[in-house]
C-alpha cells in the first residue's frame, strides 16, 4: 500500500520513473513509502516505449543491457546510475569482480548517465574497505555488502538527487573499462560461481599477468 507521499516536493511526485534493472526490497520500499509513481524493468528498452509511456525520470542498477543513444537523449539529464565502484574506476561489466582482479579501491558511485557508457557526470561517491587478505572473504559476500551500501545511500539521497540538489562532477576517463567479455579469462575460477574468495581472484588474476608478461617477453625475443 502506497503512503501519501507527505512532505515530499509535488517535484518528486509528478515523476513518472522507469527503473531499469533490479531495485531490491530496500529501494522498492523506500519508492513505495515516498508514494512515487514507478516500473521496475530488466529487458531492453526502445525509444518508442520510454517515450510512449511517458516517463520523465530514470534510474539504472544492476541492468544487463547498455541504453540506446536516442532514450539518453530524450531523457537528457534525467538518468541517474548507480554503479558499484569508484568511477571512473571499473567502468562496464562486472565492477566489483574488477575492484579485486585489479587490486583498486571498492566503493559505490551514483552518477548521471549521458552517451557515453559509465561516463556521465558524478553526483556521490563513497569509498569501501574491505580485508583483501581474509580467506573467508567471498566476491558474494563482497558484492552484497557493496550493494547494500549503495541502495542505502540512493534512498538517503535520493529525493536531493531527483530535485537537482548536487553539484555535478565530471569524470576523467582512463583505461578502466571492461566489457562483458574480459571476465571469461576467469571462467574456471568461476565455474563455481561467486563463493570464490577474493584474495584468489586476485592471484589468478597476478598469474595471468605473469603468462601474458612471458609470452611478451619471448615475442621480443624472437624479432
Amino acid at each position: 500500500m502506497k503512503k501519501s507521499g507527505t512532505g515530499i516536493s509535488k517535484k518528486l511526485l509528478s515523476l513518472k520513473i522507469l527503473f531499469l534493472g533490479e531495485p531490491g526490497p530496500q529501494i522498492e520500499e523506500h519508492f513505495t513509502n515516498l508514494g512515487l509513481n514507478y516500473t521496475v524493468r530488466s529487458e531492453p528498452v526502445t525509444l518508442e516505449y520510454v517515450a510512449g509511456s511517458g516517463f520523465t525520470y530514470a534510474v539504472v542498477y544492476r541492468y544487463s543491457h547498455l541504453i540506446p543513444r536516442d532514450v539518453v537523449l530524450h531523457l537528457s539529464g534525467s538518468i541517474i546510475g548507480l554503479h558499484p565502484s569508484l568511477l571512473p574506476l571499473n567502468r562496464g561489466f562486472d565492477p566489483v569482480f574488477w575492484t579485486f582482479a585489479d587490486n583498486t579501491p571498492a566503493g559505490i558511485t551514483i552518477y548521471q548517465v549521458d552517451s557515453a557508457p559509465f561516463a556521465g557526470a558524478i553526483l556521490l561517491q563513497k569509498e569501501l574497505s574491505f580485508d583483501r587478505e581474509d580467506p573467508n572473504l567471498t566476491l558474494a559476500a563482497a558484492e552484497t555488502a557493496i550493494c547494500r551500501e549503495m541502495e542505502q545511500m540512493f534512498c538517503q539521497n535520493f529525493k536531493f538527487i531527483a530535485e537537482d540538489r548536487f553539484m555535478k562532477r565530471p569524470q576523467y576517463l582512463g583505461d578502466g573499462f571492461h566489457s562483458a567479455e574480459d571476465i571469461r579469462a576467469y571462467q574456471s575460477l568461476l565455474e563455481n560461481g561467486k563463493d570464490v574468495p577474493v584474495v584468489q581472484i586476485r592471484q589468478f588474476a597476478l598469474k595471468l599477468a605473469e603468462e601474458a608478461e612471458k609470452v611478451k617477453t619471448a615475442k621480443r625475443k624472437t624479432k
